[in-house]
């Protein structure tokens, strides 16, 4: 998948030291000290950096119990990689969402990323991380396989928010010889979500998308199909704008629209 970054949370936090000692250290701080230092410590305190990403990943199977805990160990192991010659960072990886499509084998996942040290400056491990993710999509996919992860598209920095659900109710107007049959309604559903992934006008793989039908009113004398149906999307971005997108994307679409559900009786 090509796509580009949310935005940066630059959550960074600091908490120096108060007290004093008398007695040497192993690793002095960088001030009051001549001495040399394998791990010097960064105005004598812990800095923690969290950062949040968002990734959409092919998948066949949800993430959770075990493998929330495999996913989040593989994620971590990548600091020491693209860490170089820094010492002293510790990692964590904590999945805060993960949300898989029910056909399109798309999964959504919402986590974050700690990085604490002491002795190396980590205000860049963020873009570090997002970098190494980015340039090295295809051994993270590999190293995911265990997982029913197939692919891995770019990583996204996203403000430290939850991802949320907005829905919205759509009536469209069909020549058809007769109701959608269940096959014929999953096609639609299906076809619906595809657009929305693939084609839809907005910045890719930022969403999930769902589409049910939810009635079907079918005037024989006319051949004419009214189809109601419900697409929901699911996001930490702001979606206010998604649903009149998709509304002319389709509405400028619609003979390939048609032509895809046309073995269906459209």
């Amino acid at each position: 998948g090509n796509t580009t970054m949310f935005g940066y949370d630059g959550c960074v936090s600091a908490k120096p030291s108060t007290s004093q000692s008398m007695q040497p250290s192993s690793a002095p701080s960088l001030e009051g000290s001549t001495l040399p230092s394998a791990y010097p410590t960064i105005n004598g305190g812990l800095i923690t950096l969290s950062v949040t990403f968002q990734q959409t990943f092919e998948s066949s199977r949800p993430l959770k119990g075990s493998s929330v805990d495999s996913f989040e160990k593989i994620m971590e192991s990548y600091t020491q990689i693209f860490a170089g010659s820094d010492k002293g960072v510790q990692t964590s990886c904590s999945v805060q969402d993960a949300v898989l499509s029910d056909r399109v084998t798309l999964m959504l996942v919402v986590y974050k990323m700690t990085f604490k040290s002491s002795y190396t400056d980590i205000s860049s491990y963020g873009q570090k991380f997002k970098e190494y993710m980015n340039s090295n999509l295809s051994t993270v996919a590999n190293d995911l396989i265990a997982l029913d992860i197939v692919d891995a598209f770019t990583v996204y920095q996203m403000e430290d928010s939850p991802t949320t659900e907005v829905t919205e109710t759509y009536y469209q107007e069909f020549d058809a010889a007769s109701r959608l049959s269940n096959t014929g309604k999953i096609a639609f559903e299906e076809r619906i979500e595809y657009y929305a992934h693939f084609f839809f006008k907005a910045p890719e793989n930022q969403f999930m998308a769902s589409c049910y039908i939810v009635d079907q009113i079918y005037i024989a004398s006319q051949d004419q199909l009214n189809i109601k149906f419900t697409i929901k999307f699911h996001s930490s971005k702001d979606m206010s704008s998604y649903h009149d997108k998709f509304r002319d994307f389709i509405n400028s679409n619609l003979p390939r629209f048609t032509s895809d559900l046309s073995e269906f009786g459209v």
